[in-house]
């Protein structure tokens, strides 16, 4: 592959679905870190999004691939 150049590693329908799926994941992501923030009086930042992902990661994908599975 020369620079610029894009292989096909997948195909558009499943870019779009990985897209959908980081955007949604990213907006749980941020509702997390600032409620927990909230709750704390201070901005937890990455703590908070470690905290997501260690409790909530797993549940959320099995989730949105549910809710999401015309697409695959």
């Amino acid at each position: 592959i020369k620079y610029g150049q894009q292989e096909d590693f997948m195909s558009d329908e499943e870019y779009e679905k990985l897209k959908q799926y980081m955007a949604d994941q990213i907006k749980e992501i941020e509702i997390h870190k600032w409620l927990e923030s909230e709750k704390a009086n201070r901005d937890l930042g990455e703590e908070a999004v470690k905290d997501w992902i260690e409790k909530h990661a797993a549940e959320f994908r099995e989730r949105w691939e549910k809710e999401h599975k015309s697409y695959k």
